[in-house]
C-alpha cells in the first residue's frame, strides 16, 4: 500500500513504447514499487526495443554473481523460510563440493529443527550426497562439533528458519568466517525477502534460488537482488537431489527474462485474422470429426 500510495505522486510514462512496456510488466506480474523503478531507468529511451535492450542489460550488470565452489571459506550455512529448499539444496552442495575438493570430509548439519521427518531426510540426502550427518540442538552442542571436526570438514549448516536473525547471528559468533546464505522460493515475497536481505547485521554473502520453474516472470526475485546489491549464487529447477544445483548470474536472469517477453510479444503482435482464420479451422476441423464419428455409428 506504501508503493501504491507513493506511485500517486509520480508523474505517469507519456511515452508509447513506454506505456506498453507498463502495461506490460503489469501483464507479468511486476510489482508497482520495480515497475516504477524500471521505468524510471527506461524514460530517456526512444522505443520498445530500445526500452526492452536496456531492461536486459539492467538485469545482466546489476545482478551480480557469487562462486561457491572457489570459495576458500569451509563453512557455509543456508537461511530461510521452513520449506524453501534449504535440505535439499545443501544436499546438492554437499555432492558438488565432495566432487571438487577430496581433502575434507562433508559434514551435513541439521541445527535445531524439530519438524517431525526433518532429520530422517537430512540422513537421506546426507547418505545419498556421501557426507556425514549431524543433529545439532543447540549452540553449545554446536561449539563442541565446531572444535572437534572444523579442521577436517566442510561444515554445511541447515537452519530451522524460526528466528534467522538470532541463528545467523549466533552462528556466526561461534564459526569466525562462515559464509550466510538466503534461500528464496522463486515465488517469495518480494518486501520480506528485502527486509531481510537488506538487513546489514546479516552479512550475507549470497542468495540461492528454488522452485525456479514455479513461476513464469522471476521479477521479485530480480527486484531483490538488484536493490538488495547481494549477489546470487545457486538455484534448483526440481526436487531430484541428484541433479546439480544451477549456477545463478545476471546474464542468466537477463537471458531468462528476454526469452520470455520476446515469446509475449510474438503472440500480442499476432494479427487478429489469425487469430480468427485458427479458430474457424479449428471449429472445421471438429466438426469433420464429429461427422466422421456419426458416420461410422
Amino acid at each position: 500500500m506504501q508503493s501504491l500510495t507513493s506511485l500517486q505522486h509520480q508523474p505517469p510514462a507519456t511515452a508509447k513504447h513506454l506505456l506498453e512496456l507498463q502495461q506490460l510488466f503489469i501483464n507479468t506480474g511486476m510489482s508497482a514499487r520495480f515497475s516504477k523503478q524500471v521505468l524510471d531507468r527506461l524514460a530517456p529511451t526512444k522505443s520498445l526495443n530500445a526500452g526492452l535492450g536496456n531492461l536486459i542489460e539492467l538485469i545482466r550488470t546489476q545482478v551480480k554473481s557469487y562462486d561457491l565452489m572457489e570459495d576458500q571459506a569451509q563453512a557455509h550455512l543456508i537461511a530461510g523460510h521452513p520449506g524453501s529448499g534449504k535440505s535439499t539444496m545443501i544436499a546438492r552442495i554437499a555432492a558438488q563440493l565432495a566432487a571438487v575438493d577430496g581433502s575434507r570430509k562433508i559434514a551435513m548439519i541439521s541445527f535445531n529443527d524439530d519438524r517431525i521427518g526433518a532429520w530422517q531426510a537430512t540422513q537421506i540426502a546426507g547418505a545419498r550426497a556421501g557426507a556425514e550427518t549431524y543433529r545439532i540442538m543447540s549452540y553449545k552442542q554446536l561449539q563442541t562439533l565446531h572444535a572437534e571436526i572444523g579442521e577436517t570438514h566442510h561444515l554445511l549448516i541447515d537452519t530451522a528458519g524460526a528466528d534467522i536473525r538470532h541463528e545467523i547471528t549466533s552462528i556466526t559468533n561461534i564459526i569466525p568466517g562462515i559464509r550466510s546464505h538466503l534461500m528464496l522460493a522463486a515465488d517469495a515475497n518480494e518486501t520480506m525477502a528485502l527486509d531481510l536481505l537488506s538487513n546489514p547485521e546479516l552479512n550475507w554473502t549470497s542468495c540461492m534460488v528454488s522452485r525456479l520453474d514455479g513461476i513464469d516472470y522471476p521479477w521479485a526475485i530480480v527486484s531483490v537482488l538488484i536493490n538488495s546489491k547481494i549477489p546470487v549464487s545457486l538455484g534448483s529447477y526440481c526436487t531430484k537431489l541428484t541433479s546439480p544445483p544451477r549456477i545463478l548470474s545476471g546474464d542468466f536472469f537477463a537471458h531468462l527474462i528476454e526469452d520470455k517477453i520476446q515469446r509475449h510479444l510474438k503472440i500480442s503482435e499476432q494479427p487478429k485474422d489469425n487469430f480468427e482464420a485458427t479458430e474457424q479451422a479449428t471449429l472445421t476441423m471438429l466438426n469433420r470429426s464429429a461427422h466422421k464419428s456419426l458416420n461410422f455409428g
